[in-house]
């Protein structure tokens, strides 16, 4: 059985219409059904790999992926080469977290990803894995769910033209330089509200036409060009935790061109 998750980036406090409504589906693995059915291999111990299991063949028919979080009473920790690879397409995939840093997946896909495929709709990940994806994977996604950790690393998602979507979840602190870099079909970003660090360059090039930092924000950093494309922003809500003035305690450096970098004097700043 799989469940999807429908993700809705909108906060009830702002105003509907100023706002671009993402339903965004992802898959979850509950149980092994006919259509999502995985073959693992089981390792003992690769040095600073934990045991655990690795997903050894996909012979599933579904093209909306859940990998597992464990299998036999242990964590899925990773992926062998070429277990995707008899597929044709994949339309969605979810990376749980137990796939621990050390593990590289870097050809778990060859066979099917070698520019000649459709663009994988939707990627579901946890912050600090982002940067081991493929990079075939990182540049054709088009939805992005980051559904846990505090650090998005540096050019994780640098030059992801398809991506049009993104959904950051509470719990995440920092971003990273030029991680979101280039991404000129990202339009609008929500920000969680535990964010504290947007580091040089990491939105550059996005074309955000509306940017939200969810009350009550945490917001301390923002480093130079870090959204060098405001200009194109319409709107910046800020969720502000005890008034407006909170903004004036941000260490802002050059990050918003064409704007006052206070934002106090422009009608694009809206305090929530």
């Amino acid at each position: 059985m799989l469940l999807l998750l429908i993700y809705i980036l909108l906060d009830e406090v702002l105003v509907k219409e100023d706002f671009r409504i993402y339903e965004i589906i992802v898959a979850k693995y509950t149980s092994v059904t006919e259509d999502l059915t995985f073959v693992y291999k089981e390792i003992s111990s690769l040095n600073t790999v934990e045991s655990g299991y690795f997903v050894d063949v996909y012979e599933g028919k579904s093209t909306t992926i859940g990998i597992p979080e464990t299998y036999n009473g242990k964590k899925v920790i990773g992926i062998v080469e070429g277990a995707f690879a008899k597929m044709e397409r994949i339309d969605a995939i979810s990376f749980p977290n137990t796939i621990t840093k050390q593990t590289n997946i870097k050809n778990a896909f060859i066979g099917n990803y070698n520019g000649n495929c459709d663009v994988i709709e939707t990627i579901e990940v946890y912050a600090e894995y982002t940067a081991n994806l493929p990079k075939y994977l990182r540049q054709n996604v088009v939805n992005l769910h980051i559904y846990e950790g505090e650090t998005i690393p540096t050019k994780a998602f640098s030059g992801s033209k398809e991506l049009k979507n993104l959904i950051l979840e509470e719990g995440l602190k920092t971003i990273e330089v030029q991680a979101f870099n280039s991404c000129t079909s990202l339009k609008d970003l929500v920000f969680p509200s535990s964010l504290e660090t947007v580091k040089n360059n990491a939105f550059e090039g996005a074309n955000a036409t509306v940017i939200v930092f969810t009350k009550p924000s945490n917001l301390k950093t923002v480093q130079s060009a870090a959204f060098n494309s405001i200009g194109s922003c319409e709107k910046l809500y800020y969720g502000y935790k005890n008034s407006p003035d909170d903004w004036k305690s941000i260490n802002i450096e050059k990050s918003f061109a064409n704007l006052d970098d206070g934002f106090t004097n422009t009608s694009v700043f809206i305090p929530y």
